[in-house]
């Protein structure tokens, strides 16, 4: 292969050591986190869900310093454990159970239970892949330590790693068969989304991420076609192929997972400040590379580069391929316990979700801005302004603290109108709280929708910035005190 297995774990490594430096970045010890990043997450989600998720942005707001330095070292002792090959079982197990949460807390499930979750918006989600690609060099025999040899075997060998690889294609492209992909303005709000989140992103990514979305915004269905059909073709190939055309499918995975990453993922966002990881883009490549077949120049190249700076032995010395002394025998093999390893892990990770929910709707801990049982709901708090010739009304529910959905209404002579994009912007008035940036998601003609944090009680500032199909930009402000 390509990749060997101590190189891939390495990477893999390196990867989460990033993640968790990510972590640490100024914004995310601010209100951006809260707003910009888990408050969205509630938006369509599930009842249940959406109230247990509101209760986890809650805590982590009232606790973000602690929650960010928990995160942070978690995932960089993960890396730095899987780079120096201490412990590699051991941080593989671990990660996969942090994955769960992450995934589950942070992510929102990547969006999969609201409809919306696609190839361009990251899912299944990028720290589902994490483990995917640990399992892929969890060593199946007992290991010396540190790790040192370049191959052994594994839990999860490459040719079913390429198995998961061509089913994960296939279902990303049933992601793309759902009815909120083929609403027309779907695909270049969702490019749009992705930018004007400040940094080095204006620069570097926003301007083609913007061409982008203007190329593709007067042909969506046919556009949205074509990738359901190029997923479905990608997954049929690297399940079907082997050899030399199998190359083909791989080169094809990568290609086509760079292109997301860049158009629709924005690179991760890396260059904005506001990222805690580089999306599923980059894991897909880096799927692709591990399932890669080393042919024979590859093979002549990566070990020249492998003795030239050591990390492999010099020509001529035999390599060492056991991973440490040969265990007595017992009567019964090492692959039980492997199996055991990661059925523990599944269930730690679903009694760890069940904890989630449980305190979600246990009475002593109600979601932030919730009423207490029997007290009186306010009614949702209504909006007008008036823009000539047009009418936007702006409707918070429920009104109060917390996640609030916010509901966004043109209207022309009575006539609903359907806009190109629609962004909500938040602000406190009278006290530093952050800014959220909203993409407004189309839930019905003329009815925008999206998700906004109320995180305390006071004057705020809510602009509405309209495109409509004609060129015209409205902007309007709403100033409620709730």
């Amino acid at each position: 292969m390509l990749l060997s297995e101590r190189r891939l774990r390495r990477i893999l490594g390196v990867i989460w050591v990033v993640d968790g430096l990510l972590q640490l970045q100024p914004h995310m010890f601010g209100m951006n986190m809260i707003n910009g990043i888990m408050g969205p997450m509630i938006n369509s989600q599930p009842g249940l869900i959406a109230r247990n998720l509101a209760w986890i942005t809650s805590v982590t707001q009232q606790n973000l310093f602690f929650v960010n330095v928990l995160v942070a070292s978690v995932q960089i002792s993960i890396g730095v454990l899987l780079v120096t090959g201490y412990w590699v079982r051991q941080a593989i197990v671990g990660s996969a159970l942090w994955a769960l949460v992450v995934w589950y807390g942070g992510e929102g499930m990547s969006m999969l239970l609201t409809g919306q979750g696609g190839i361009l918006t990251g899912a299944p989600g990028a720290v589902l892949l994490y483990p995917l690609i640990g399992f892929a060099v969890y060593p199946r025999e007992a290991p010396a330590e540190p790790l040192t040899p370049e191959h052994y075997p594994t839990l999860l060998s490459r040719r079913a790693l390429t198995a998961v690889l061509g089913c994960l294609w296939m279902f990303l492209g049933l992601l793309q068969l759902q009815p909120y992909w083929w609403q027309q303005g779907q695909i270049a709000q969702t490019m749009r989304s992705m930018t004007g989140n400040g940094g080095w992103d204006g620069v570097l990514v926003d301007p083609s991420l913007n061409g982008m979305a203007s190329v593709v915004a007067h042909s969506e269905i046919l556009v949205n076609s074509i990738l359901a059909a190029v997923c479905f073709t990608i997954g049929l190939a690297l399940l079907l192929f082997r050899g030399p055309k199998l190359r083909w499918a791989l080169g094809a995975s990568i290609v086509v997972s760079l292109a997301v990453w860049w158009f629709a993922e924005a690179v991760g966002m890396i260059f904005s400040g506001m990222s805690t990881d580089f999306n599923s883009g980059l894991l897909l490549i880096l799927l692709a590379l591990a399932c890669w077949p080393q042919g024979a120049w590859l093979r002549a190249t990566a070990a020249w580069f492998d003795r030239r700076y050591g990390w492999a032995p010099p020509a001529g010395v035999r390599p060492q391929t056991a991973v440490g002394p040969k265990p007595a025998a017992t009567g019964r093999g090492t692959m039980p316990r492997t199996k055991g390893a990661v059925i523990a892990v599944l269930v730690a990770g679903a009694a760890a979700v069940g904890a989630m929910a449980a305190l979600s709707i246990y009475p002593g801990l109600p979601a932030q801005g919730e009423r207490p049982v029997g007290a009186s709901v306010p009614p949702a708090a209504s909006f007008t302004r008036t823009v000539k010739p047009y009418r936007l009304s702006l409707r918070l529910a429920p009104g109060t603290v917390g996640p609030n959905q916010a509901s966004l209404i043109v209207t022309d002579g009575g006539r609903r109108v359907v806009p190109g994009q629609v962004q909500l912007i938040a602000t406190m008035v009278e006290m530093n709280m952050g800014t959220q940036f909203i993409s407004m998601k189309p839930a019905r003609r003329g009815t925008y929708r999206g998700s906004v944090l109320i995180s305390m009680s006071g004057q705020w500032q809510l602009v509405a910035v309209v495109y409509l199909h004609s060129g015209r930009k409205l902007t309007v402000t709403f100033r409620p005190r709730l």
